[in-house]
């Protein structure tokens, strides 16, 4: 029990990090509606998925805050430290925004492979409140992923052709 109590841990981690992740992600690229509303949206959703792994850590006597670390002041500061240094680099706003994208799609990835292993363990437990949990949760991780997959699809031809032909290359 006390590695699925690790991996409860680690996951409700990987969910939190994802909410700041999305949070700064809207903060950033607030021009875009698209990407705004939909980070926004995404993050909602790991929000609930730390409140309920703070539920479930519980029965593995973990202590785990139910809500995210993530503040407001935090999100800011962090969004000004980032534009501050991606403006003495000056990349185009499409490849930050393609960085970005990689990088939660990233840890969602890591995020799924997380609510993976939780609902095998679930599962070999016969835990059935942890097999709804992971049943209720990992798809919408999914979508995360889809989500991001989707946008890096739309935007790297562009993004990328054009600072290809910027800098002269064939």
């Amino acid at each position: 029990m006390k590695a699925v109590a690790e991996l409860v841990d680690e996951l409700h981690q990987g969910e939190n990090d994802m909410v700041g992740r999305l949070q700064r992600t809207a903060h950033q690229h607030a021009a875009d509606y698209d990407v705004r509303h939909g980070a926004t949206h995404l993050s909602e959703w790991s929000k609930d998925h730390v409140s309920r792994l703070a539920e479930a850590g519980r029965r593995f006597g973990l202590e785990l805050s139910s809500t995210t670390d993530v503040d407001g002041e935090s999100v800011v500061q962090q969004t000004l430290d980032k534009t501050a240094k991606a403006l003495r680099h000056r990349p185009e706003p499409a490849l930050l925004l393609l960085r970005d994208l990689r990088e939660l799609h990233l840890c969602a990835a890591g995020n799924n492979l997380g609510w993976t292993m939780l609902a095998q363990a679930a599962k070999a437990l016969r835990d059935k409140e942890l097999v709804q949990l992971t049943d209720d949760c990992q798809p919408q991780t999914v979508r995360q992923m889809r989500w991001t997959e989707t946008l890096i699809k739309e935007l790297s031809p562009q993004a990328l052709a054009s600072m290809s032909s910027e800098s002269g290359e064939n």
